[in-house]
């Protein structure tokens, strides 16, 4: 929701895009706003309210009528890892019924718009090989970037949900004036902040930090 904070939607707002009583919508569902990423997260555990949520594409705030993009967020996982080299024509349905791993995969889905996909495991530890569409393929655990916002030039949130964009800074050096020295907030080296030569722009992984190496190449079984 970029340009608005999330801080200013109601639950009101929510249960009248879902037309429902706010009485009944509070009961199914509980609303919290995550301050440092500028997101609303809704959780309910009832099936038929998931449908309603994730189909709002729109939320009436005060007198406005603003633009949103609900996304379903996975069950924590104990691990996860990353793959790259799926196809164009793979859905997130087709990645999980393809990636053979079914006593250890929990949900999977493609990044963005990308050839990677992430897999989320019952296991402490990330596979080393699970083959996919026949294919032993090589896994490793999933790490996040550092998410930097290039319209407020502020750490901790991505910049498609900038709540205060600034048109007027120049994101590579967080000054007015285009003729600069970048230093990297990250890092306080002298590089665009969290550009690729960084070695900061990836979040540390998450505990096991590991791989699984004894696997099964042939069944895609692990032992």
């Amino acid at each position: 929701m970029g340009g608005l904070a999330t801080a200013a939607i109601a639950a009101l707002s929510m249960a009248r895009a879902v037309d429902m009583p706010l009485r009944d919508f509070g009961s199914k569902v509980t609303t919290q706003v995550q301050w440092a990423q500028n997101v609303l997260v809704a959780s309910t555990a009832h099936e038929d309210m998931i449908d309603r949520l994730t189909a709002i594409r729109q939320l009436q705030v005060g007198p406005n009528l603003c633009t949103i993009t609900a996304n379903i967020k996975p069950l924590p996982s104990p691990s996860a890892g990353v793959f790259v080299g799926i196809t164009d024509w793979l859905t997130n349905e087709k990645i999980m019924d393809y990636i053979l791993a079914e006593r250890h995969k929990i949900a999977s889905k493609r990044l963005r718009n990308s050839s990677a996909a992430i897999m989320h495991f019952k296991e402490p530890y990330v596979p080393f090989y699970i083959k996919v569409l026949g294919t032993i393929a090589r896994w490793r655990p999933y790490r996040k970037y550092v998410q930097y916002c290039k319209p407020c030039t502020d750490i901790g949130h991505r910049q498609d949900v900038c709540p205060s964009p600034k048109p007027e800074i120049f994101s590579k050096c967080s000054n007015t004036k285009h003729d600069c020295n970048p230093t990297c907030k990250l890092c306080n080296l002298l590089h665009e902040t969290a550009g690729k030569e960084c070695r900061r722009r990836l979040n540390p992984p998450q505990p096991p930090l590991r791989t699984r190496h004894a696997w099964d190449q042939t069944s895609g079984k692990a032992p």
